[in-house]
């Protein structure tokens, strides 16, 4: 009958040391795939915050090329107002204030 105690007890030992083994198996593979999920979503973060500064960069970018367009139409504009008679740019001005005032 001892033998019989001692071979179910070495059977339970077994079985909980399988079950345990198994449970920490398992424990570790919900662990890999959580870290690998983190892994990707830190990975998509950060390729996103890249794909945002280029973009904000190359908006920057056009915002300069715009300014210094227009600052070189408004260094030609003021040449052609420069080359033109006295006459003709009071005339404009004369223009301008009536136009401002009727508003």
């Amino acid at each position: 009958m001892e033998e019989v105690e001692e071979i179910m007890k070495k059977l339970n030992d077994e079985k909980e040391k399988i079950i345990n083994d198994a449970l920490d198996k398992k424990q570790k593979i919900i662990e890999e795939a959580f870290q690998e999920a983190k892994n990707m979503r830190t990975k998509e973060i950060e390729e996103s915050r890249i794909k945002a500064q280029k973009l904000l960069n190359n908006t920057v970018d056009e915002a300069e090329e715009y300014k210094k367009m227009r600052i070189l139409e408004s260094k030609k504009l003021i040449e052609e107002i420069s080359n033109l008679p006295r006459e003709k740019i009071d005339k404009a001005i004369e223009m301008v204030i009536e136009e401002v005032l009727e508003d």
